[in-house]
């Protein structure tokens, strides 16, 4: 009994593997083309900046922020500056490859309002120092340090000024001291951002997940079902797992494109026999047998419930049930093999 359930553990998790994996690729593929970090990074950003009623966290509503507000003047500048608008990903479309072509390319930091999805904080410190003194400049001012603090001296009073001057004063003159509060000021703020990033990501990655369990109807509850039924299923499942080689990365090094073709390459294999796919199995395992409406409406629930669980698992993410795999399937064979080897799906490969 306890290696049925260890079977349908690992075959459980051989399938959420690759689904996570496959939904994972997409979300990649996504926010890629959405260009979602670098909206998330000028977001946090902007919430640091912009005085007003704003909290970390909250994006900036022009009913909140007067247009007048000095953080909402100098993120717009520092938007445009050059250091920032360099770092502007490569926004790559059909009509750019035409226009690539015909010698018409227009450089990526001109195409519209596309935004840089990584910020160096030291970036950040030499640009907003820039911007602030060429925005809030005085003709009088003698010295970088001086130029500074009266640049400040004249911003409009605001969170930002407060903050500024707080640096300022700390620093004594030391510019070098000014750009490294900055930079922790900035640090500090960008793991918040990580945060709200990642929650967002999980958030779409359900979304993603549930899509792809309707379509291709993955119902977590007919799988469970299938396996603890077929012992010749289950074997195939846990042949399937030591084989598992996808590249799993919890750092993006994996293009999401490669994530999607292999994990479709390693779905193709399942057994032929796995309820995956429409019809669905509940309607198609035994059409002669007529059903009440309270029988067909718990049979559309557990549908339902299936997706929903196959759509939480992909939320885990491919490294989470790789390593629940792992350590499933050397207690499956009573911990180490006669040959003295650890029985373990292949590592994560990662690519150059």
């Amino acid at each position: 009994m306890n290696l049925v359930f260890l079977d349908v553990a690992i075959g459980l998790g051989t399938i959420f593997f690759l689904v996570a994996t496959f939904c994972a690729g997409l979300l990649e593929v996504l926010a890629g083309y959405l260009n979602l970090r670098g909206k998330t990074l000028w977001e946090g950003i902007q919430s640091i900046l912009i005085a007003g009623d704003l909290k970390l966290g909250n994006t900036p509503r022009q009913d909140v922020v007067a247009a007048e507000d000095p953080g909402n003047r100098i993120s717009q500048d520092l938007l445009a500056h050059p250091l920032i608008r360099g770092q502007v990903p490569d926004k790559f479309g059909v009509l750019d490859l035409f226009r690539w072509l015909r010698g018409q390319r227009v450089p990526t930091a001109d195409s519209g309002d596309t935004k840089p999805s990584y910020l160096k904080a030291a970036t950040f410190a030499v640009t907003l120092v820039d911007t602030i003194r060429k925005t809030y400049k005085n003709a009088d001012s003698i010295g970088i340090a001086a130029d500074l603090e009266q640049a400040i001296a004249n911003m409009p009073p605001s969170e930002l000024k407060t903050t500024l001057q707080s640096f300022v004063d700390k620093a004594e003159g030391d510019m070098e001291k000014v750009h490294q509060s900055i930079e922790a000021w900035f640090n500090e703020a960008m793991d918040r951002v990580s945060g709200w990033y990642k929650r967002r990501s999980q958030a779409l990655l359900f979304l993603i997940g549930l899509l792809a369990a309707i379509i291709f109807n993955i119902d977590s509850i007919q799988i469970f079902k299938q396996l603890w039924r077929e012992p010749t299923m289950r074997e195939m499942m846990v042949k399937q797992a030591e084989g598992v080689s996808i590249p799993v990365t919890q750092e993006n090094e994996v293009p999401g494109v490669d994530l999607v073709e292999q994990s479709q390459k390693m779905l193709n294999t399942l057994p032929p026999s796995l309820p995956i796919g429409w019809p669905a199995a509940a309607w198609s395992e035994k059409p002669f047998i007529k059903k009440t409406p309270l029988q067909a409406l718990c049979d559309v629930l557990l549908l339902v419930i299936g997706w929903l669980i196959t759509a939480s698992a992909a939320t885990m993410g491919a490294p989470f049930w790789f390593d629940l795999i792992s350590a499933l399937l050397p207690l499956r064979s009573g911990g180490k093999p006669a040959d003295g080897k650890d029985v373990k799906p292949a590592k994560p490969k990662k690519e150059d």
